[in-house]
């Protein structure tokens, strides 16, 4: 568990104009986060556990939680928040943190009047030059507004590749809950949360990540007359002493080295990923509208560059949510390929269930045979619980 929470000498994010509208009394509020391997919410319908579910656990960059920011709100008003780094961030692997449990978020609340509060909570492997700290935590001030912040796309903003998760939770006042609610002082000082008689408030908050995957697992090309060319398989079962996934890729069978990957499959195109995204906790599934996204087109050979320990049957890439768009704009995966001396292409849109859609928290496995020049395609959509949906796909044919 990560307790990420508030010290004593906190300053109060209220503002000014907090001290007419709470006053009397504090309130401590803890906060417990958990980034787990299987972070991700469910899919609308699904198979349930398979066999090969290591296949979707996220790398060690992909679930970590190197920055956390924390943020205590009274309805809408955010009236407490707190940032930790690196250093006040211990991990306990498995997506498990943990950080000093003596400090906690104080926040003001009326007496008398003691309401529930919202716990929101951004967690991320890194803030790239600190963007997040300096222009969003740093002023948000409205809940619903800090829900709909854009990250991402601008240029200068957090890249997706810093793996934003997002959770919240309510704690009630103890007269409401007795095991986790919190209990007030007039005093700042008289808040022991683990040992001492005045409680704090304790919220258990879960982490969703906002962006999806998407990776090329089995690679399969057959002639017309029946005859198997090239049969490329990535496996996963189990990671590396700093917590990435170890994989094993075959061809027929027998081992290939990446560059002999490289010179089957050349390329992997994907159109209309999508750079930006609203801060919005995964549970809704909510994304920005159509003409707010900033679409771009990535490549293994743009994002590998010149890495030839690298190949394309083990490469992630990365998109934030894309559903509910008009035919140009559907996340395309396009597939260019050599064998025996003759190059070759395919392309197809990637989907959840029956829908060309792209949804966050989710990974998108991509199993793919061409037999005869045509191309059938494969998916396997797991959101990181471990669930799947299995889906074939068609070619998208150009006259």
């Amino acid at each position: 568990m990560l307790s990420c929470s508030m010290s004593e000498e906190i300053a109060m994010n209220a503002g000014e104009g907090g001290k007419d509208t709470y006053k009397d009394v504090y309130a401590a509020v803890l906060v417990d986060i958990s980034a787990k391997e299987n972070l991700g919410t469910k899919a609308g319908s699904t198979t349930g556990p398979e066999a090969d579910s290591d296949y979707s656990k996220m790398n060690s960059e992909e679930m970590a939680v190197n920055e956390c920011f924390a943020f205590v709100a009274n309805g809408d008003e955010i009236i407490g928040s707190r940032h930790y780094s690196k250093s006040d961030i211990i991990s306990l692997g498995n997506g498990k943190y943990g950080i000093n449990e003596q400090k906690h978020i104080l926040v003001k609340v009326k007496k008398g009047q003691e309401p529930d509060l919202t716990v929101f909570v951004v967690g991320m492997n890194s803030d790239e030059g600190q963007y997040f700290e300096t222009n969003i935590f740093s002023k948000a001030t409205s809940l619903k507004a800090l829900k709909q912040r854009v990250i991402g796309g601008d240029g200068v903003g957090n890249p997706i590749t810093d793996f934003i998760k997002v959770g919240e939770n309510t704690i009630k006042p103890y007269s409401q809950d007795t095991e986790n609610g919190y209990q007030t002082s007039d005093k700042t000082k008289a808040f022991e949360c683990n040992d001492g008689n005045i409680k704090c408030g304790k919220a258990e908050i879960e982490l969703g990540l906002r962006a999806a995957a998407i990776e090329l697992m089995s690679f399969k090309v057959v002639t017309a007359t029946g005859k198997v060319v090239a049969d490329l398989i990535t496996t996963r079962d189990e990671k590396d002493n700093n917590g990435n996934l170890k994989s094993i890729t075959t061809n027929n069978g027998g081992d290939i080295s990446a560059s002999g990957v490289r010179a089957i499959v050349k390329d992997i195109i994907m159109d209309s990923r999508v750079e930006n995204s609203v801060l919005h906790p995964t549970d809704g599934l909510l994304e920005l509208p159509e003409n707010n996204k900033v679409y771009t087109t990535t490549s293994f050979l743009d994002e590998a560059g010149s890495n030839n320990d690298l190949h394309p049957l083990d490469y992630r890439f990365y998109t934030y949510q894309n559903s509910n768009v008009g035919e140009s704009k559907k996340t395309k995966v396009t597939i260019r390929y050599e064998v025996e001396g003759i190059p070759g292409e395919c392309s197809f849109y990637i989907k959840t269930g029956d829908t060309n859609e792209v949804l966050a928290g989710h990974l998108y496995q991509l199993h793919v045979t061409i037999k005869n020049a045509v191309a059938t395609i494969q998916i396997t959509t797991k959101d990181w619980l471990h669930n799947k949906i299995e889906q074939g796909m068609q070619e998208v044919k150009y006259e």
